[in-house]
């Protein structure tokens, strides 16, 4: 009878303990805040705010062709012109033209970054959570005896040299 007992309360011990291979799975709950101000920002900032890289680099890199395109075309019609405010007349039809680009440019520039701001206030959301699930909690290997990793930085004449050693 005293052996059953014993039995029975090593069988309820086992049975109320957690199992050793438990698969602990972690989350991670993080709340972002947005502002509205970013969605206005050219260059697709409200698009990477709200998470649409694709459309953000698709703003991006022809608000930063068109921009650069304007401020070259005024720099070019500044620096061609005289003090008097006339050009040369070898210069003034060329002048005219680069007017143009310089203008429509920098209209493309602005039609852009308006729709792209109107675009992230359309679809701004304040608040975002983001819930980051990792894998199942694995218990860390340990390292095999005489296993080690030693990195070192040092200076040298115009810089400095660097070194990773791995022994196992």
């Amino acid at each position: 009878l005293q052996l059953e007992e014993e039995a029975r309360k090593k069988l309820l011990t086992q049975a109320r303990a957690p199992p050793e291979e438990a698969k602990v799975k972690l989350v991670n709950v993080r709340v972002e805040r947005h502002s509205p101000a970013i969605a206005l920002l050219p260059f697709g900032a409200g698009q990477f705010q709200n998470g649409n890289p694709k459309l953000a680099w698709g703003l991006l890199v022809p608000e930063a062709v068109l921009g650069a395109t304007s401020v070259f075309g005024y720099a070019w019609y500044l620096l061609h012109r005289l003090p008097d405010g006339n050009f040369e007349p070898q210069d003034y039809s060329a002048a005219l033209a680069m007017r143009a680009v310089q203008i429509s440019s920098g209209a493309a520039f602005f039609g852009l970054w308006a729709f792209g701001a109107g675009e992230a206030l359309w679809h701004f959301n304040s608040t975002v959570t983001v819930r980051e699930e990792d894998a199942p909690a694995q218990p860390a290997a340990k390292p095999a005896p005489g296993a080690s990793i030693k990195a070192s930085l040092g200076p040298i004449p115009g810089g400095a040299m660097g070194s990773v050693a791995v022994r196992f």
